[in-house]
């Protein structure tokens, strides 16, 4: 299963690490982007140890191997716009670098965008 893959993995297990600081899961974020209302839940955020803040999106899929690469950019274009949206969320906060990522616990593989 996906946590106990994530668990096993050295990315997962950095990615989950309560020794960042200002980490959280599941962190609600409300905000005006482009004069609209934004309502956002964070899957997983934390800043770390050279001051980066991290927004990493799980999600579950899965691809074969010789399938990986297109389904990871196909993924990466679906969740783009959603991740950046977060990340402005964050730099109206005075956050100033900001990166953005999916996390495929079945893949363990974590994809900055």
């Amino acid at each position: 299963d996906g946590l106990d893959r994530t668990l096993a993995s050295e990315t997962g297990r950095w990615i989950l690490s309560g020794a960042h600081p200002a980490h959280a899961c599941e962190l609600a974020l409300s905000g005006v982007i482009d004069g609209k209302l934004v309502n956002a839940v964070i899957d997983r955020t934390f800043v770390n140890k050279d001051g980066v803040r991290w927004i990493i999106d799980y999600k579950s899929g899965h691809a074969e191997d010789d399938q990986i690469e297109d389904f990871l950019e196909k993924e990466a274009e679906q969740y783009r716009d959603q991740l950046t949206v977060y990340r402005r969320l964050f730099e109206q906060m005075g956050e100033t670098e900001v990166k953005i990522a999916l996390y495929l616990p079945r893949l363990d593989r974590l994809e900055e965008l």
